[in-house]
């Protein structure tokens, strides 16, 4: 299928796709006239790229661990030395991304407390000053 095509199915923008391949990620095949045809098997692959991206690798950890995750059900990835050392530090960066949140969000509804008992509620135009 043409690049377009193989776009739409995956999800994946062309200019990604492009990407993708230039990353060495993807390997679609070229034609004669040196088109790119991509196969099903490499829509079904910057899917996963694309999912594991959005799981918030890189894709220089993509590439790395791309070759353990036969598909993206959790069940059908097969072993490799680093994979799991690879998702237990994204785990642990999330983790810490989390309670840095949850301090913040914290800080905040302190002091929307501490003004709305004080008395001085934030007007419309103060809380847009947070935007």
């Amino acid at each position: 299928m043409k690049i377009g095509q193989a776009a739409r199915e995956s999800g994946v923008t062309i200019r990604m796709l492009r990407y993708y391949e230039d990353q060495g990620l993807i390997h679609p095949r070229r034609s004669d006239a040196r088109y790119r045809e991509y196969a099903q098997a490499d829509v079904e692959l910057a899917r996963r790229v694309q999912a594991l991206s959005r799981a918030g690798l890189t894709l220089a950890v993509i590439a790395a661990i791309l070759p353990c995750v036969a598909s993206l059900r959790a069940d059908a990835a097969k072993p490799c030395p680093n994979l799991l050392s690879v998702l237990r530090r994204k785990q642990q960066e999330l983790e810490e991304q989390i309670a840095l949140f949850e301090l913040q969000r914290a800080a905040i509804a302190d002091y929307l407390l501490a003004q709305s008992e004080d008395g001085a509620a934030l007007s419309k135009s103060s809380a847009a000053d947070f935007r």
